[in-house]
């Protein structure tokens, strides 16, 4: 049904029109997870940009952010991948009550609650980490 591969520079101008190209792409089909997906390429994006500007000092844009969003009748897969190296194992230790008031945090936990699956994939070769999530659409 849907299908969209990007790279683009770790940039939240570039993050944004990307936002809004998957938000106007999804409204064709007046799906009624539209929203979920949005929530959940909104944060995964935003942690892959604050994890190069905390990682690297150059310049974010000189970095890159992919994205793979993909809805089908059944399912839909969502995988951001960047150059910073991942999360830490402990993002996963709390629940979400615990610090739903905390400022920061917050934006995996919710995204756990919103799907089916969430895995980090390290990639050492290559110097790149991916957030891969699944839920079924209905589910």
């Amino acid at each position: 049904m849907f299908t969209l591969n990007v790279k683009i520079p770790c940039d939240l101008n570039e993050i944004e029109k990307l936002e809004q190209a998957i938000r106007e792409q999804l409204s064709l089909y007046q799906c009624s997870v539209r929203d979920h997906i949005c929530f959940i390429v909104h944060e995964l994006l935003i942690n892959s940009f604050e994890a190069t500007v905390k990682t690297f000092s150059a310049p974010s844009s000189l970095y890159s952010i992919n994205a793979h969003v993909e809805m089908t009748h059944s399912e839909y897969i969502i995988h951001i991948t960047d150059e910073c190296g991942g999360v830490k194992g402990e993002v996963f230790t709390h629940e979400l009550e615990d610090i739903l008031l905390e400022e920061r945090g917050r934006g995996l936990l919710m995204v756990r609650e919103l799907v089916d699956s969430i895995s980090f994939h390290h990639n050492d070769e290559e110097g790149l980490f991916t957030v891969l999530v699944k839920k079924e659409r209905g589910a």
